[in-house]
């Protein structure tokens, strides 16, 4: 084998030395052409500028192998072979570029042994077919060329599509956010409309979905954007698996402005009334931890200012601190928005409260260690996840289930808070977080220390703010208590 690695670039030819004989014997191969231009022809679009150096040159090499082979554009379905043609010593490094390099070469339908180039196949014949139009007399030296691939099935369920697509988005260096947030777009808007496979797409039928959200008010300029956006990389997508001809999102306009009315800041007397309200539905349901993290998670929303989807991310040991001298969050960077981890100080009425949840929690973990729950955001579709309950065990999250905005707008509904007020900014979750730095601020803290507090990221200068916990705990203890008095004093 280290023989084999050895040897100069286009002799492929068996030794006596190797291991086994190689089932393919090439002694010269055509030289690849250098410019990067060229090699994007050979690979889908984006994949070449994902490659590190060494999937690069292993790609040149395999890509050189396959255009001399027999059908052209196929290399076999060896990947110990193909190391030794793409000279690969690490097998390391091989891993890699092979998990990259398997985006371009792919299992031959006609063939489970052989993979194929459908890229580079559709290239040469597409340059075959414009040379016979052309009729021109030069005579191709790189051998036979195959027709173009047959154009995949449009009836492909949109589900392994869907997925595909999040592979391809992965590959490209996507955040893992925005991946899942445009997964979660485009497979909600599908199944709205009902779409099953490719062929179901209709661009009037889109189009009209997109308009009544828009009129109805129920989305924002951003939103539709954001929408427009999702679809439109879904799309480019399936046409470049040739599954639709066209863009049905083409010429949609984006909105000229992305800003509504949003969200109002909420009032002491708001979150106070909103509070009493799930505390006193918590009494009267008796549904146990369940309410207590509604009641919790609805807390945290305020006295800590989070965004509404950031409690559920919350695990025992790693994020929450509260045995140190002055309890406090870790907020880690894989659950922060601006991806900068921050060490922010805890609220006493938050701390008192989380103590007793957690106390709670083990209890409840003596005879239920885990729970089952679904995607907060599609009911109970989607993939069921198990989250556990006790503290004291690693990954355990802080509240297992998850309280949604919808019910959060149900408790304030329910609560007697005004939906819009006279400038129509709703109250949201997030006027929660809008309490929380206002409240800050009318209480005389410092800007940058509420921006620390709420965890921007906003200039350069702010990277060197490095307030103490106990500066952080004078600031937000300045915020007065919202829990009833009947609650704060079991949270005593």
């Amino acid at each position: 084998m280290s023989e084999a690695l050895r040897r100069s670039e286009g002799s492929f030819t068996p030794t006596a030395s190797d291991e086994a004989p190689l089932r393919l014997a090439v002694t010269t191969l055509p030289a690849v052409p250098c410019p990067i231009d060229r090699i994007r022809l050979l690979a889908p679009p984006g994949v070449v500028d994902a490659m590190s150096a060494t999937a690069m040159g292993a790609f040149f090499r395999l890509a050189a192998f396959a255009w001399n082979n027999t059908p052209p554009n196929t290399i076999p379905n060896d990947p110990p072979l193909l190391a030794k043609i793409a000279r690969a010593e690490n097998p390391a490094e091989w891993r890699d570029a092979w998990a990259i390099l398997k985006l371009v070469f792919v299992p031959d339908p006609a063939d489970p042994q052989r993979l194929v180039n459908p890229t580079a196949q559709l290239s040469y014949a597409r340059k075959a077919a414009k040379a016979a139009i052309d009729k021109s007399p030069r005579v191709s030296t790189r051998g036979p060329l195959l027709a173009a691939p047959p154009a995949a099935d449009p009836a492909k369920p949109f589900k392994p599509l869907i997925e595909e697509w999040a592979s391809n988005m992965r590959v490209l260096g996507k955040r893992p956010q925005t991946i899942a947030s445009f997964t979660r777009v485009v497979s909600s808007t599908v199944n709205a409309l009902g779409w099953k496979c490719p062929e179901d797409i209709m661009g009037l039928q889109l189009e009209d979905h997109l308009v009544k959200k828009v009129e109805s008010g129920q989305w924002c300029g951003a939103t539709l954007n954001r929408e427009i956006a999702c679809f439109r990389s879904f799309f480019r997508f399936l046409r470049k698996r040739q599954l639709i001809n066209a863009d049905p999102v083409e010429n949609i306009v984006k909105a000229a402005t992305e800003n509504g009315p949003g969200a109002r800041a909420g009032t002491i007397e708001e979150g106070r009334k909103l509070l009493a309200h799930i505390a006193s539905r918590m009494n009267a349901e008796r549904r146990g931890p369940q309410n207590g993290n509604r009641l919790l998670q609805t807390l945290a929303l305020f006295q800590a200012g989070m965004r509404s989807g950031e409690p559920e991310k919350l695990q025992w040991g790693r994020h929450i601190v509260l045995d140190d001298e002055v309890p406090h969050f870790n907020w880690t960077s894989d659950i922060q928005k601006n991806r900068h981890a921050a060490i922010v100080a805890m609220h006493p009425e938050l701390e008192r409260a989380l103590r007793r949840h957690r106390e709670e929690m083990r209890a409840f973990a003596q005879h239920t260690p885990a729970v089952i729950v679904y995607n907060r955001r599609r009911g109970n579709a989607g993939e069921p996840k198990r989250r556990l309950i006790n503290p004291d065990s690693p990954g355990s999250f802080v509240f297992p289930w998850a309280s949604s905005a919808a019910q959060f707008r149900k408790d304030s509904d329910r609560a007697g808070i005004p939906k819009l007020d006279a400038r129509g900014r709703s109250f949201s979750p997030h006027s929660a977080r809008k309490y929380f730095q206002n409240g800050l601020r009318a209480a005389g803290v410092h800007g940058k220390l509420i921006d620390y507090l709420m965890r921007h990221h906003v200039d350069a200068c702010s990277r060197y703010d490095d307030p103490t916990l106990t500066e952080q705990r004078a600031a937000i203890v300045l915020l007065p208590t919202l829990l009833p008095m009947s609650t704060t004093e079991a949270t005593t």
